[in-house]
């Protein structure tokens, strides 16, 4: 798979495109440099952790806004699907971009879909390669995707509004440890594997359902560490009049081969439900209760939730809702490539005094303002920091940890005159002796505004800060703070064809994403991209 995706590339490389990564490619930074993503929800369960991503990542062109609506009995911090700031107006089956640039060379994506009324078919190829910015700091991946859905018609006389959906995925990268002191030409390789099958069903009103059950294989082939991963949920939802009943599960099965020579398996299961309860159309509180299990370590917790409607436009969230963690290995290199491996397979964490609240306004579609706030208290919390080799990152955890974040969210939809959309984060998050956790900034923001003019160019530009970050648990070193500079161009010859031009770090900054990690400089990208 390796070399067929490569070799399709590269015989196409003369032609030139801006790269726009899919989520499952990205170059992965630390939390400071997420793009488009708040970082901060009311979850009765927990929610994936946004994935990390680089400046012109699919994330730079496909942000994650705030919602203009949002299901009463989901009480996390209203959120909109993601989506293309500018769709193209006729549905295409096929898309090929192709580019290169100073860094990229070359990279590359090819869609093809297909479908009726009924089944939805999807794949993806996928390929990129950054050469060496600094010594040794090549990173090299590709992959592929495939996807089936069904839908069930809603007149159907059975199952009507059944949604069943198949995914595949496989990729795998390879790239070293370049900001090791001691061996920065190490190398690491990755790959996995991931089949997922989904059966959901939110036509009736008074009964909804969801079942998902994912296998994923994934494999750290440098040391010939295996890590086999299956994983169960399922969502249970009664509506009635003025009350409800909704219930979650979850079902984790972690098998380690190799992992220092040993083999491990470790289970996790969690689960949480309640009644809710509606005695306006405005106003909903949430009562219910939250337990989860790994192995010997268990948690139990009450939850409690609200959601109120001001007025036309104004809504408040608040909720109590404890709950507990269970991160596996996969999950932690995810989040940090650059971590080594240590002692930790996975980590079970207690969130208590889990608060949180937020206020949301919008005016119809033109724009919104999203005001949070979260304070939670986390037994077990994991962290990175280098402190016996520099540029090894290990995998670190801390008794106990508080943390206190806010975050303000900004969209405007200015019509004519484009899209503006801002995030900016606070985050303070201290041990128990009132050091900060490394790698946590204490404010971060992300901008991004983008325009469509009529006659076929387009304009967006991104910028993100973070300050006040520390490399050591103990304060002693203060990273430099982040800003990067990214602008994307595009101009459209004709509704198939579209040439594009993009730039990274336009203020040749010097940016660390970790330390000693130094992020990519000055970077022009161009491409074509095709459609039909």
């Amino acid at each position: 798979m390796k070399k067929i995706i490569l070799v399709l590339i590269l015989i196409s490389s003369n032609a030139l495109f801006a790269q726009q990564e899919d989520d499952n490619q990205s170059v992965e930074l630390p939390e400071f440099v997420i793009t488009g993503v708040q970082s901060i929800d009311i979850p009765i369960q927990k929610k994936k952790r946004p994935k990390l991503v680089s400046t012109l990542s699919n994330s730079f062109f496909n942000p994650v806004y705030p919602s203009d609506s949002f299901l009463i009995t989901d009480f996390s911090t209203p959120q909109h699907e993601k989506v293309n700031l500018f769709q193209k107006s006729k549905n295409n089956k096929g898309l090929l971009k192709l580019g290169a640039g100073l860094n990229y060379l070359p990279t590359g994506e090819f869609y093809i879909n297909a479908g009726s009324d009924h089944v939805l078919f999807t794949t993806n190829l996928y390929g990129s390669n950054i050469v060496d910015f600094v010594d040794y700091a090549d990173y090299n991946e590709s992959g592929a995707k495939l996807g089936l859905d069904f839908f069930v018609s809603s007149k159907s006389s059975f199952l009507p509004g059944l949604n069943v959906s198949i995914d595949g995925l496989y990729f795998r990268n390879d790239y070293n440890f370049y900001g090791s002191s001691t061996d920065p030409t190490y190398a690491r390789e990755t790959q996995k594997g991931i089949a997922t099958i989904s059966l959901s069903n939110s036509f009736n009103k008074v009964f909804k359902y969801k079942f998902d059950f994912t296998g994923r294989l994934f494999e750290l082939k440098d040391i010939g560490l295996k890590e086999n991963f299956l994983n169960g949920k399922t969502f249970l939802e009664f509506n009635f009049d003025k009350f409800g009943i909704k219930a979650n599960g979850e079902y984790k099965l972690q098998t380690l081969n190799n992992f220092k020579n040993e083999d491990f398996t470790n289970s996790y299961f969690n689960g949480n439900g309640g009644i809710f309860i509606k005695p306006s159309n405005g106003f909903l509180v949430f009562l219910g209760a939250s337990y989860s299990k790994q192995d010997s370590n268990d948690y139990f917790s009450p939850n409690a939730s609200f959601i109120a409607r001001l007025g036309k436009g104004a809504s408040l969230t608040g909720s109590y809702t404890p709950h507990a963690d269970f991160t596996t290995f996969y999950d932690m290199l995810q989040q940090n490539r650059y971590f080594v491996v240590g002692d930790f397979q996975n980590v079970f964490s207690k969130h208590r005094d889990n608060i949180s609240a937020s206020f949301i306004f919008q005016y119809e579609k033109y724009y919104e303002i999203n005001i949070g706030f979260k304070h939670t208290i986390i037994e077990d919390y994991f962290y990175f920091e280098d402190a016996t080799n520099p540029g090894l990152l290990e995998v670190k955890v801390s008794d106990e940890v508080k943390r206190i974040q806010a975050f303000l969210n900004l969209l405007f939809h200015l019509g004519p005159y484009g899209e503006f959309y801002s995030n900016t984060n606070f985050d303070l998050t201290r041990d128990i002796f009132e050091y900060f956790l490394p790698y946590h900034p204490k404010i971060s923001t992300n901008l991004i505004y983008a325009y469509q003019m009529q006659n076929g160019f387009s304009f967006k530009t991104k910028f993100s800060l973070a300050m006040e970050t520390y490399t050591d648990l103990l304060n002693t070193i203060e990273m430099e703070n982040y800003f990067n500079l990214g602008m994307s161009l595009g101009y459209a010859f004709t509704e198939r064809l579209t040439l594009t031009a993009d730039f990274e770090n336009l203020l040749f900054r010097t940016n660390f994403i970790y330390n000693l990690y130094e992020d990519k400089p000055f970077d022009a990208l161009l491409g074509i991209e095709y459609r039909w």
